[in-house]
């Protein structure tokens, strides 16, 4: 009897000690990717039932770090990503400005986050559509404004209007087609210009560039980004700022895209982003809109998540 109680003591602490250890032992890169996707799902839904729109920070992201989570084997809830995907492809190709009443896809930069999250992969109509109509809102200087709340950023809007061009472009040399190279071109020319930014997102949709252009010369941006990647392993908003998700995931987005080996960076920046991630799947933020003083806030943390779990994934 003493021999029995003195097993189940045994036992119990052993099941005990076992759960502290695996509470205070970090998560998997799997985990950490599969925890944040219910966050980011949930959140995309509460948006679309509430906001009843698809912004420039919110629904394409969600969609985006949902996408590629899926595509590389990670579990999401399937039939609710479908069902996001359908309404938001749909709102984007209908979307009306509410001044002009005219379409306009919901806006610059939520056209280019649409198209280069791929969920409109299978469906080429509204592939086409939307970047037609990205075409037209392209100004005669070769850019494209931004819009929503990114003119508000910490950055000079100029620098956020180089940027927004750069995805837009970045997403054109995706879809390869001949039929927007003039679109393409005008883009570059602004993009490819002497204008020099400081943001990490800079850095990187310019690291981003440079490798499609195939540039003979090596990056100075990806060297810059490279450079700037701090002791703990992330990026911030800028060289003088902490790192956070969305810098860190940027990077890490732009690294898998750039052809080179950066092993020890992107392990380092995993590193960073799996300790520093909640309980909950998400990460805090700090906004990145310049009026918040570097407060943490809901649309900086579920777009900070996104941008994790797409730089995770994008260099697993």
């Amino acid at each position: 009897m003493v021999n029995r109680i003195f097993l189940v003591v045994v036992i119990i602490l052993s099941c005990t000690q076992f759960a502290r250890a695996q509470q205070g032992k970090p998560r998997s890169l799997k985990q950490s990717i599969e925890s944040a996707i219910p966050y980011i799902q949930q959140n995309a839904q509460v948006w679309i039932d509430q906001k009843k729109c698809v912004s420039c920070h919110q629904v394409p992201f969600g969609l985006w770090s949902t996408q590629v989570a899926k595509n590389a084997g990670h579990k999401i809830d399937e039939e609710l990503f479908q069902k996001q995907s359908k309404w938001a492809l749909e709102f984007c190709d209908s979307n009306l400005n509410a001044k002009t009443m005219k379409r306009d896809g919901a806006g610059t930069d939520t056209i280019y986050q649409m198209l280069l999250s791929g969920i409109a992969a299978t469906e080429p109509d509204t592939t086409d559509s939307l970047a037609t109509l990205l075409t037209t809102l392209q100004e005669p200087d070769g850019s494209f404004k931004p819009a929503g709340q990114l003119p508000s950023q910490k950055r000079p809007v100029l620098e956020t209007t180089h940027v927004s061009t750069g995805w837009a472009a970045i997403m054109y040399n995706d879809i390869g087609s001949k039929q927007y190279q003039g679109t393409v071109d005008n883009a570059l020319k602004y993009s490819m210009s002497d204008f020099r930014g400081d943001s990490t997102e800079w850095l990187a949709v310019k690291s981003i560039l440079d490798q499609q252009q195939q540039s003979k010369t090596e990056s100075a941006a990806l060297a810059r980004l490279l450079e700037s990647q701090q002791d703990d392993g992330g990026w911030g908003w800028d060289h003088t700022s902490n790192s956070d998700a969305i810098a860190t995931g940027v990077a890490l987005y732009a690294l898998s895209r750039c052809g080179g080996t950066y092993q020890d960076a992107i392990d380092e920046a995993r590193t960073f982003l799996i300790r520093t991630q909640s309980d909950d799947g998400n990460w805090i933020v700090p906004s990145t809109k310049k009026a918040r003083h570097n407060k943490p806030g809901a649309t900086s943390n579920y777009w900070g998540t996104c941008w994790a779990v797409i730089g995770l994934v994008s260099t697993e």
